[in-house]
């Protein structure tokens, strides 16, 4: 495809928005990030004779914007690269170039000279990449500007919600679009919420459909790009049991796998249990001598009332962060804004804090004591936070 011919196939933008290929999907990945799809290294020289720095820090979207209209930064103003702008004959500075064609904006990108076999300011970086990436990249660029997020139109904004029946949208309208909750998995949604006791499946989606996801529960190291964990790690759970039982009268005992040898441990003992540990473990087999001194972890309260809190504490984020972006919503800002919510706290839930290093929201973690004669778990002390 010419692209010269772009600028009057942008009018059909509308149609395009509703999905795109495979090979777009993999050129707006590179266009975003820097990364390509397929793990190949993509690199990136800024001056003759220098070595290429990793492209993940100069995304072709940190200069251009997500919508390829460019951002002012510095003094410096990027091009408009959209299929319009670069569609056309145009004027730069006191020079003229005729519309670029594809082979030539891959000379762009790759070597530095614009159309009319101008050299390129020097800010803009020269790219490394294979063949199949520049294929990738090139085919996202002849519909950059037009790909609107999936789950948003003119007045609405569609999540879907998995495992949290009752939630409702406290908020009626952010910039003129109403949240509009749809129950069940899909891919026509700017993203899903996961409140079910194991979101794995919701954060594989995530990943492979390029749809952020917010569970509330996970047992990953690393949830991914796309996902964000409402609630804190095994690592996190160890370090708040730990907290807890510091300056206690009982020596702590920390159980991680199961329980078993319990009816061994000695009674001025005080039993600390992740939640990985009390599913494998029978409070039939816990001796009463430990009755109130065996304390457990678990990622959030638990129950139907627990995932129902922790489901409204993700859509109060998401309406906070559709509240910062405004009406120029796209994937790419989403994530950005999602990786800086700090400390953002909802009634009965922990405050969450997400970082582009960490998306597990929170290092608190939901401790409970075991009262053995209604072998019942209480409430108590309730949420600690690991030092």
């Amino acid at each position: 495809m010419r692209l010269r011919h772009l600028a009057a196939l942008a009018l059909f933008a509308p149609a395009w928005a509703q999905g795109l290929t495979p090979v777009q999907e993999r050129g707006r990945e590179i266009y975003l990030t820097g990364q390509s799809a397929a793990g190949r290294e993509i690199g990136a020289v800024i001056s003759a004779g220098s070595d290429p720095v990793p492209a993940t820090l100069l995304p072709c979207a940190k200069c251009h914007g997500d919508d390829g209209r460019g951002r002012p930064e510095g003094g410096v103003r990027p091009a408009d690269i959209t299929p319009a702008a670069l569609g056309r004959d145009a004027w730069v500075g006191a020079r003229s170039r005729p519309a670029y064609t594809r082979p030539l904006l891959e000379r762009a990108f790759r070597m530095g000279y614009d159309a009319g076999r101008n050299e390129l300011d020097r800010t803009m970086p020269r790219f490394r990449m294979t063949p199949d990436d520049a294929n990738d990249l090139l085919a996202y660029l002849e519909i950059l500007g037009s790909d609107a997020p999936r789950g948003v139109s003119d007045d609405a904004v569609r999540i879907n919600v998995v495992g949290a029946p009752g939630l409702v949208a406290t908020t009626a309208s952010i910039y003129g679009r109403r949240i509009e909750l749809r129950h069940g998995r899909g891919a026509d949604a700017l993203l899903t919420i996961d409140a079910t006791p194991d979101g794995d499946a919701t954060l594989d989606a995530a990943g492979r459909d390029s749809i952020p996801a917010l569970a509330v529960h996970s047992a990953r190291a690393v949830p991914g790009r796309y996902a964000f964990v409402m609630t804190a790690t095994n690592e996190d759970q160890v370090a708040a049991l730990l907290s807890y039982a510091r300056g206690k009268a009982y020596k702590p005992v920390m159980l991680t796998s199961g329980c078993r040898g319990i009816g061994n441990i000695s009674r001025d003992a005080l039993v600390l249990m992740t939640s990985q540990a009390a599913a494998n473990c029978d409070p039939a087999s816990i001796p009463r001598s430990l009755d109130r001194r065996v304390i457990v972890a678990a990622p959030s309260p638990p129950g139907p009332e627990g995932a129902s809190t922790a489901a409204q504490a993700a859509l109060s984020i998401v309406a906070n962060v559709l509240a910062q972006l405004g009406r120029d919503l796209s994937s790419h800002s989403l994530l950005a804004v999602l990786e800086r919510v700090h400390r953002f706290q909802t009634p009965g839930f922990a405050p969450v804090t997400w970082t582009a290093n960490r998306h597990f929201g929170t290092k608190s973690v939901w401790l409970m004591t075991l009262d053995l004669q209604t072998q019942r778990l209480i409430g108590e002390p309730g949420w600690v936070e690991g030092e």
